[in-house]
């Protein structure tokens, strides 16, 4: 994470929309909803109630989940040759297996992503849409506002070919929900890597809930940083829902009925 710089800040407010949007995000992080259970005993619970991610994508197709890694080693190897001469962390891979192969698995017609930063998630999608042969990617961001020309950044690593076919909004997720929504209505696959603080999230599942369906998977990541996954779960006893534990973090997984199959 780079550090505050108030001149790229001021540049980045070329309009009311940006202004409103950064606003937001300043207050939900210094007065927005808070953990509602002790942080330590948070993490336990995380720990003691996950699964291993590889062996949980394994177990239900081991082929297509070497498959995964395959491509995630790809993406990696690829991104390195771009990412080594910027100066600005951008991020790192995410849960690139974890997307792909449940896009290869599900083979949805539309996706949803938050936060596409480099583009390690966007570049997993699009080759797995490419392998089905079938999907439509709607990703949603906001500019690093403390970069410098931050929109020059947004999906930085991803090939030429695959950007001729991607719907980008870049005026944060509070406003490109609402444009992806006159396009689309229903969709059947959701990652979401934005806004962490526990208000984002939770208001980013009650922008998208006319939209979902009973077969639409859901996809959280960084888990870690506060507990709304696990109360919204909780509150919604009907879900179906697991916690991966994703190399160094953890990762929400909502599934529909009908992947319970997998798991037997």
């Amino acid at each position: 994470m780079q550090s505050f710089n108030f001149i790229n800040l001021i540049k980045s407010l070329k309009s009311y929309e940006n202004i409103i949007v950064i606003l937001k995000k300043i207050y939900l992080r210094l007065f927005g909803t808070k953990n509602d259970q002790n942080f330590i005993d948070y993490l336990k619970y995380l720990k003691e109630n996950s699964v291993n991610y590889e062996s949980f994508f394994s177990n239900i197709d081991s082929n297509l989940w070497d498959e995964s890694k395959n491509i995630s080693k790809t993406i990696n190897d690829n991104s390195k040759k771009i990412l080594e001469n910027i100066k600005f962390d951008l991020g790192g891979g995410g849960s690139i297996e974890v997307v792909y192969f449940l896009t290869r698995l599900t083979k949805p017609n539309n996706i949803i992503e938050t936060g596409v930063a480099a583009g390690f998630t966007t570049y997993a999608f699009f080759e797995a849409i490419k392998k089905n042969n079938k999907g439509n990617l709607f990703s949603s961001d906001f500019p690093y506002f403390r970069l410098p020309n931050p929109e020059q950044f947004i999906g930085i690593i991803l090939p030429n070919h695959f950007r001729l076919n991607w719907n980008l909004f870049i005026k944060g997720d509070e406003n490109n929900i609402k444009e992806i929504k006159k396009k689309i209505n229903t969709v059947d696959l959701i990652h979401y890597d934005s806004d962490k603080s526990y208000n984002g999230r939770k208001n980013f599942i009650k922008s998208i809930s006319d939209i979902t369906h009973k077969e639409t998977f859901f996809i959280m990541d960084d888990l870690h940083d506060n507990s709304f996954f696990l109360d919204y779960v909780k509150e919604n006893n009907e879900l179906n829902w697991k916690i991966l534990n994703v190399r160094k973090g953890f990762v929400g997984l909502i599934y529909p009925e009908s992947f319970k199959s997998y798991l037997e």
